[in-house]
């Protein structure tokens, strides 16, 4: 159908119910995609540390307001569920291997590959 055609009262009905097929496509459509994308970002529940856990496992043990700076300039990888804040140990591990590598931040500096043991990074992570 281009501009130039015309609908007639009779044919209405069989439009809406063409553009109400349409959406419902588009509808469920979404919903997968939305849900792909969901399932994809979410961490496991085991995996997950609130700023505090976070804070006791990093190397160094830097102190809360550093962290929260981290956040803040989103220089550390986090995930947001309403008001709160939570990090996935394996993203961490590999954000701490990462900043080792560029010898950027004070508190990793001077760890060995025997520290680095207790951040293990899989090969899927990388």
């Amino acid at each position: 159908m281009n501009a130039m055609d015309t609908i007639t009262v009779a044919q209405l009905p069989e439009y809406l119910a063409r553009i109400v097929a349409l959406l419902r496509k588009v509808d469920s459509n979404l919903d997968r995609c939305l849900q792909e994308e969901e399932d994809a970002e979410l961490p496991d529940e085991d995996d997950l540390m609130d700023i505090f856990q976070l804070r006791d496992y990093l190397p160094g043990n830097p102190k809360l307001g550093t962290v929260r700076g981290w956040m803040y300039y989103q220089h550390i990888p986090n995930y947001k569920f309403g008001q709160r804040v939570y990090f996935s140990k394996k993203a961490i591990n590999k954000w701490i291997r990462v900043h080792i590598e560029r010898d950027d931040i004070e508190c990793f500096r001077g760890l060995t590959e025997e520290d680095l043991a207790d951040y293990p990074v899989m090969e899927d992570d990388e």
